[in-house]
């Protein structure tokens, strides 16, 4: 049965152009459709026309149908509750303080019986695991523990459809991982139908039933997820893809005969991982590493200047709290590019916080060289004015084209796209011309193609001499980006080493195409070092 049925649909904002142009889809009770598509190109604007108390100010044409009626003509309260609605960013949902309240919020607003309320909470404290922070402040829990609750806190009211917003943008990989199994748990369990708009789509994309592409406020592919394989890469949207899709894509494997076992285009590991072996054993899979001179130590240790030094670094929140820096020390280098990662919560904000000098620690040294500049895990936190152009006005024009901020001039800041959002607090940042760049998950929303610009800008910028701390959950684009990485542990940076060294010797804390090759190519952390003759049978 359709549960959204969309006919025509334009919408646009008062001052900007048409973000929706004539879209055409329909949605079935439990199908699980994924929606793609490059920052700007509608797919937030499309998830708020589905939940009428979210969508946003401005002119809209043509209809959307909820269970075969109007979605005007029903009661506020009923779209309310069987439409649910997961934010990017976590910290936007909760309305309460508690954990246990929040799950109730819901529920109460239902006008529950005290006793269905309390059935209901523990059914959903059951199902997500969450006993053992039931009692806990919501701000205490880490990002991803957060998404977890947003997403329990709507399936207490028995909805119809869940609308997500790119949820897992701001988890680190085992809590995106954790998330996932959720969503997988709903879509094989309950029925549920799920909206999802995704640019992490590594673990989601095997769960999607279909995948909605979007293109300058277009629908340009609707249909099933191995046929959108195809559809992208002869597009050349294969950008858009999980690693090894794309790899598939890039790689020119796409006339391939099926055989047994081997499905193509592979959408997991497992595929890919068995596509890869038979290659192998034809003789047409190389690392590009064989190629290539082992690499000398990075240059930025031999006799490099350091921009930030920590020594014995300790910080604590309050007096009564545990230390989340500690016993923390390290040299950051003149024109690297460092990946600081690890999990939600192990203190890599705190960390460049106090390098920025935001955070004072109670025990130890912090020495920087030069200006020094932090970029929020936030963006919204550096905007102040209505419009893009406003908060662009007096910022230097070095960034202004790379950006592409021109469409989005006359745009609220906060009615821009995550990536959008990101780009323009970066803008703003770098206009600042700072000789330390902290960045705090700067990739969070963003595309493969916004990914790209980034990572060659701040490559451009590390060649002119800038250090740049670089704190994320992104693997890949640490991977492809950083000189050196080190992971965050209880309070302490450990393992430090050359980007690939790193990489190459984590088992799990890894990229997909280490991932992917392991035991069949070695020495291969990034997809771009995987060769395929594709011209050989």
């Amino acid at each position: 049965m359709e549960l959204f049925a969309i006919q025509n649909l334009t919408f646009s904002y008062p001052k900007g152009g048409f973000l929706l142009k004539d879209l055409s889809i329909t949605i079935s009770e439990g199908e699980f459709l994924l929606v793609l598509g490059d920052s700007g190109s509608g797919k937030t604007t499309f998830l708020k026309q589905l939940k009428p108390q979210l969508t946003p100010w401005g002119r809209q044409t043509g209809d959307i149908l909820y269970m075969g009626k109007p979605m005007g003509e029903w009661e506020a309260k009923k779209t309310a509750a069987e439409i649910g609605y997961v934010f990017q960013n976590p910290e936007h949902q909760p309305v309460t303080d508690k954990v246990w309240h929040e799950l109730a919020f819901g529920l109460e607003n239902q006008g529950l019986s005290q006793e269905d309320m309390d059935l209901k909470i523990a059914e959903m404290s059951s199902y997500f695991g969450i006993q053992e922070w039931f009692h806990k402040r919501i701000d205490e829990l880490s990002g991803g523990q957060k998404q977890i609750l947003n997403l329990a806190s709507i399936l207490a009211m028995n909805p119809k459809a869940i609308v997500l917003d790119e949820p897992t943008s701001q988890m680190d990989p085992i809590a995106v991982n954790n998330f996932v199994q959720m969503l997988q748990r709903i879509k094989e369990e309950t029925g549920i139908a799920v909206i999802m708009a995704e640019h992490n789509t590594e673990q989601v994309y095997k769960l999607a039933d279909s995948v909605a592409v979007f293109s300058d406020g277009s629908l340009i592919y609707h249909g099933e997820p191995r046929k959108a394989v195809s559809f992208l890469g002869e597009a050349n949207m294969q950008q858009l893809l999980p690693v090894v899709p794309r790899i598939y894509v890039k790689k020119a494997v796409k006339k391939e005969a099926k055989e047994e076992n081997v499905l193509l285009p592979p959408i997991t590991l497992q595929e890919g991982r068995s596509l890869l072996r038979r290659l192998n054993q034809q003789g047409r899979l190389e690392s590009l590493s064989s190629y290539l001179p082992e690499k000398e130590s990075a240059h930025y240790i031999n006799g490099q200047e350091w921009s930030v030094q920590l020594k014995e670094v300790y910080y604590r929140y309050n007096r009564n709290n545990k230390d989340v820096l500690k016993h923390l020390q390290g040299r950051f280098y003149k024109g690297e590019c460092f990946g600081l990662l690890g999990g939600n919560g192990v203190g890599k904000s705190t960390l460049l916080n106090v390098i920025s000098g935001a955070l004072s620690p109670y025990s130890g040294k912090v020495k920087t060289k030069g200006k020094v500049s932090y970029l929020p895990q936030n963006p919204e936190s550096m905007f102040s004015h209505d419009t893009v152009i406003d908060e662009l006005f007096g910022t230097s024009d070095k960034y202004k084209d790379l950006f592409k901020m021109e469409r989005l001039l006359y745009r609220h800041p906060y009615d821009l796209s995550g990536g959008e959002q990101q780009r323009l607090a970066l803008l703003i940042l770098l206009s600042r011309e700072p000789d330390v760049l902290l960045l705090d998950e700067p990739t969070k929303g963003m595309t493969e193609k916004e990914k790209y610009i980034l990572g060659e800008l701040l490559q451009t910028l590390s060649e002119h001499g800038k250090t740049i701390i670089l704190a994320s959950h992104d693997i890949e684009f640490a991977a492809k980006y950083t000189n050196r990485c080190g992971l965050m542990f209880d309070g302490r940076l450990t393992g430090v080493k050359d980007t690939k060294k790193f990489f190459l010797q984590n088992r799990y804390y890894t990229t997909t195409v280490r991932r992917l090759t392991r035991g069949i190519l070695e020495n291969v952390v990034l997809e771009d070092e995987v060769i395929i003759d594709a011209g050989r049978r």
